[in-house]
């Protein structure tokens, strides 16, 4: 197996994949993020997570400044702090990437949001993907694209986002997301289904403009649990709400409904709730999320449910509902200091916790970064290296 050469990243504290950009046509030469980290049966550790080389995505689609996906590849480590990217079999080295077919409902751009290790080693990898379909947005819609890249890439693409939306007018092409499933018996050479396993919704439904970013719980062993997604999308009026659905098999989903949203007036998840990740800890669903208050600060909160379809923002964490437990380091010279995101919290066998991130900056653009819990207490954090 092929690996990239390994390097440090002294504003991060730790090695990760995102600062593994050497220029040399790997998918990720541009950005890196949304980690989603899995350990082997070996005692292994395994990084899925998306990115993109340069400005266009599949069939010549000129891509949005953020969020940054296109490609999905891997990174592995004997200890999920020191990261060694692995060239996946596509000729960018990804694992993943838009189909060829332009007809396929992921021709344009895919990115990775979660993976399960089934029995017997298969690796299932949940992504969403977009096409060629041409998706309207409306003028809510619009103001949260141009902000975000003005947060992610600064005020100059937040212009630039709006200009084009000016010219367009108001039509992107690959926003349509629906979550696709991909299988392996590796972890390097997937084979997806060719239907996506959670489409949009129709015209006028909250979800209609995308359904992205799938989480997935699979039932507890021995239990007639049925399985749990969560997924979020942008509403009409430029709110994030995250979704749940559920599924007997892992395949087959039916969706249930928003089951989080914003907060009030002036709190810190007041424009809604985005990529989240749900965990079983002392016999509950928690659900760390990506939330984003007024000024488009992008911050990591907590809340709690019984049965995945509803859920209270915890009460112990912050000055807010939710809290939030991490946010970016505002004001300080570091790699995090605009945004922190897309949460993935890995359990450790001594019972304390392991909150792999995504940080934007001034001067690095997506880095994925890692914190660890105060012990067992998985209300305060700290970066690694602190």
């Amino acid at each position: 197996m092929a690996h990239a050469s390994v390097c440090f990243d002294p504003l991060q504290g730790t090695t990760m994949p995102s600062c593994l950009r050497d220029g040399s046509g790997w998918w990720d030469a541009k950005a890196a993020a949304c980690p989603a980290v899995v350990r082997l049966t070996d005692g292994s550790w395994r990084m899925y997570y998306y990115g993109r080389g340069g400005d266009f995505w599949g069939q010549g689609v000129k891509a949005m400044m953020a969020p940054p996906m296109g490609w999905v590849g891997v990174a592995e480590s004997t200890d999920g702090v020191t990261w060694r990217k692995v060239q996946g079999p596509l000729p960018n080295f990804a694992v993943l990437g838009p189909q060829e077919d332009p007809a396929a409902f992921d021709s344009v751009v895919v990115g990775s949001s979660d993976v399960l290790i089934r029995p017997g080693g298969e690796h299932w990898l949940y992504y969403f993907g977009g096409g060629l379909e041409k998706t309207p947005i409306g003028s809510g819609v619009g103001a949260v694209l141009g902000a975000t890249a003005g947060a992610h890439w600064g005020r100059g693409a937040e212009t630039l986002v709006k200009g084009m939306m000016k010219m367009m007018p108001g039509e992107f092409t690959g926003l349509n997301w629906q979550v696709g499933l991909a299988t392996s018996p590796d972890g390097l050479t997937f084979r997806r289904r060719p239907q996506p396993i959670l489409p949009t919704g129709v015209p006028g439904e909250w979800d209609a403009l995308y359904v992205g970013w799938p989480k997935v719980v699979p039932p507890q062993e021995g239990t007639d649990d049925t399985w749990l997604m969560t997924y979020h999308s942008l509403n009409p009026k430029g709110i994030f709400w995250a979704a749940a659905a559920t599924s007997e098999d892992g395949v087959t989903w039916q969706k249930r409904g928003q089951v989080l949203g914003p907060g009030g007036k002036g709190t810190w998840d007041e424009l809604g709730v985005g990529v989240r990740h749900v965990i079983r800890i002392d016999g509950r669903l928690a659900m760390f999320y990506e939330a984003v208050d007024r000024n488009q600060v992008h911050a990591i909160g907590l809340a709690w449910s019984d049965d995945g379809l509803t859920w209270e923002k915890d009460r112990q964490c912050g000055p807010d509902p939710g809290g939030p437990i991490l946010r970016p380091r505002t004001g300080e010279d570091a790699w995090d200091s605009k945004n922190v995101g897309t949460p993935h919290v890995v359990a450790l066998d001594d019972g304390s916790y392991r909150l792999y991130y995504v940080g934007v900056s001034d001067r690095i653009q997506f880095a994925i970064g890692m914190a660890v819990s105060e012990g067992t207490n998985f209300r305060k954090w700290r970066r690694y290296g602190e």
